[in-house]
């Protein structure tokens, strides 16, 4: 086993074999969006350039078929519980994010000045890099930790903290 870095988002990662060169995360995330023209999800964040894996319009992107086959588009529109594939291009075409990557803000209702603060500073650095966004966690916890603050509303702060955690180290593009 050796220690890698991944491709797409440079988190390191054991990998068993020389030619692996993504996280179990992008992997999964590769295989769940194209492998056409658009290799990964990281060169591919616009929906439209997601290539079509299976079917009739196999290799074409989103946009191809959008703009060459209304039938479809209709088809795809029109149905109820799209699956996999057909949903991703369900909500392309309906100009929504991919409903395969939903990850949701903490609510924000019943916070505290302490809690509302440290909210304030998650979500102004929610769209830096993901590197930037691990450190600035790690720092968050050593700061509201309650055995090394004299804060009152430190456990109420660390309790939100490792709520937002999920969605703070997302990358959703």
């Amino acid at each position: 086993m050796a220690c890698k870095s991944c491709s797409d988002c440079g988190d390191e990662f054991l990998a068993d074999g020389a030619w692996k060169v993504r996280c179990m995360r992008c992997y999964k995330r590769f295989m769940d969006s194209s492998r056409g023209r658009s290799r990964s999800p990281r060169q591919a964040r616009d929906q439209g350039n997601v290539v079509f894996k299976v079917g009739k319009h196999a290799g074409k992107t989103f946009r191809d078929v959008k703009a060459s086959d209304p039938s479809y588009v209709a088809w795809a529109i029109a149905q109820e519980s799209p699956h996999c594939q057909i949903a991703s291009f369900a909500d392309f075409l309906s100009d929504r994010p991919s409903r395969f990557n939903v990850v949701n803000a903490p609510d924000e209702t019943p916070m505290t000045a302490e809690v509302l603060a440290v909210h304030r500073r998650v979500l102004a650095a929610k769209l830096q890099l993901l590197a930037t966004r691990k450190q600035l966690f790690r720092e968050l916890l050593l700061e509201f930790h309650p055995d090394r603050s004299s804060e009152a509303k430190s456990t109420e702060t660390l309790q939100y903290i490792n709520e937002a955690k999920t969605w703070f180290l997302t990358d959703c593009k």
